[in-house]
């Protein structure tokens, strides 16, 4: 097995990312909200934990007190998963 000797960004982070005991990663580009991504996958139990989803730039995030928000491209914007085990996924 040969190793990439340019690998991308992506690749890289993955390696970091996988090395710290992550599950799993999703990068998009764009996405309306990680949260909601996040619990799109929770409720399809297709997520594994723990598990980060991370967009360059969000048009529809959401915060706190159920604030919106958007992100530009130079925003740092994810949502780390963990699943707990006193919680059912319907309760998320």
């Amino acid at each position: 097995m040969t190793q990439d000797v340019n690998p991308t960004p992506d690749q890289r982070l993955r390696s970091m990312l996988s090395s710290a005991g992550l599950s799993s990663f999703e990068h998009h580009e764009q996405l309306g909200s990680t949260n909601d991504r996040s619990l799109t996958l929770i409720r399809a139990g297709t997520l594994d934990t723990p598990s980060l989803i991370l967009a360059d730039r969000q048009v529809s995030g959401r915060g706190q007190r159920a604030k919106t928000w958007w992100s530009t491209n130079e925003s740092l914007t994810f949502s780390w998963c963990w699943r707990p085990t006193n919680l059912a996924p319907s309760n998320y």
